[in-house]
């Protein structure tokens, strides 16, 4: 008999977490670079292979809140009714992600200060959260394609979700930065992302002006 779908992938999902929480205690008392994915896989108990049916690299760890969130924000437009205005879509959905518990965040706080710190202190790890950063974008971007095919602007939209996007993220990882906790960085992302949805709110109800060529 096979478990049920919900069931496996319950299973899967606390194996994943188990592997990001024995990475960020290792990485806190050995360091990063010190850190190998065979001592990563030993301290959740599970083989180096099962490490790399998770994870493609011992980076990727880090990134696995950034992938969750960027989940419920697609979710949250697939989900919007059709006749919602784009941006009021986009910007539910990021709200939303501000308003959960983050459940991708490992259970310990203070070792999501320490995933946090890595990525701001070691240069390759900053660019690969800028890397993956842009191709949650660029996800983003291609739901609302699909959710709104009809004069779609991908320059635009490219520009609404950077806008969106990118307030969050600086917000919550200024949060961090000053000592605040999880909880406070997501009060922080979620007042950004309402900023910011603001002004575009009241920029896509200004008349459109349009350009005459000569």
């Amino acid at each position: 008999m096979t478990d049920r779908p919900g069931l496996r992938e319950r299973k899967k999902e606390r194996t994943r977490r188990s592997l990001v929480e024995a990475a960020l205690r290792l990485f806190e008392q050995r360091g990063y670079e010190e850190t190998t994915v065979d001592q990563i896989a030993t301290a959740a108990d599970v083989s180096r292979r099962t490490f790399f049916s998770y994870f493609p690299a011992k980076e990727d760890v880090l990134f696995y809140g950034m992938r969750q969130r960027a989940n419920l924000v697609l979710e949250g437009i697939r989900a919007r009714p059709a006749h919602e205005p784009m941006i009021d879509v986009l910007v539910h959905a990021a709200e939303e992600v501000g308003r959960s518990p983050w459940g991708a965040e490992p259970l310990n706080e203070d070792l999501g200060r320490v995933g946090l710190r890595l990525i701001r202190e070691v240069p390759a790890l900053q660019a690969r959260a800028l890397y993956r950063l842009a191709l949650a974008e660029a996800e983003i971007v291609e739901a609302l394609r699909v959710a709104y095919p009809d004069g779609f602007d991908p320059i635009m939209a490219a520009a609404m979700v950077g806008a969106v996007v990118r307030a969050g993220t600086a917000a919550a990882m200024a949060a961090i930065r000053h000592g605040q906790s999880p909880p406070d960085a997501r009060a922080a992302a979620l007042r950004a992302v309402q900023v910011v949805g603001g002004g575009l709110r009241l920029d896509a109800a200004r008349p459109a002006t349009r350009c005459h060529q000569q």
